[in-house]
């Protein structure tokens, strides 16, 4: 084998070593922030009889830049009250709170065991991953356009 050939050869495996390391830091980066989201949605308060939790007024840049709710609008309040085992709650203020809690709670179960040293990397792939998220997130959007669209049409009155 000419060394030429030999250098190439420990070039790409240098590279895979690095690229394995990357994906994993970036599964342990996601799987931290979806464990953020949950620990949230479970130790924040409920909504009040108002909505607001904690009495923190709404900080949606949508909302204070056009008067209307935003796609995801009620997404934070569904989120605590299904950490608390409110679905029925939860589907009122956004219908698919429950998805996008769902894809927040795979990412943290396969990377779980990485932050904790069982395992060196996540089962799903990145593209499984990525493809779970932008799903979840293309859906929850469409459904709150759709949301957006009766409110502006006036036939629904809350969010």
């Amino acid at each position: 084998m000419s060394v030429g050939r030999e250098r190439q050869t420990e070039q790409d495996r240098v590279s895979d070593v690095d690229d394995a390391a990357r994906e994993s830091r970036r599964a342990k980066h996601e799987c931290l922030a979806a464990c953020a989201v949950i620990f949230l949605s479970v130790t924040l308060p409920l909504p009040d009889l108002s909505g607001h939790i904690l009495h923190l007024p709404s900080i949606c840049p949508f909302y204070y830049l056009t008067g209307l709710p935003c796609p995801g609008c009620g997404l934070t309040r569904a989120f605590v009250l299904i950490g608390h085992g409110d679905l029925r709650q939860s589907l009122a203020l956004h219908p698919l709170g429950w998805l996008a809690y769902t894809a927040f709670l795979t990412v943290f179960i396969d990377g779980a065991p990485m932050l904790i040293g069982l395992r060196d990397r996540a089962l799903l792939p990145r593209s499984a991953r990525s493809r779970i998220l932008w799903f979840c997130l293309l859906a929850t959007l469409a459904a709150g356009l759709l949301r957006l669209a009766e409110y502006v049409m006036g036939w629904r009155h809350n969010f």
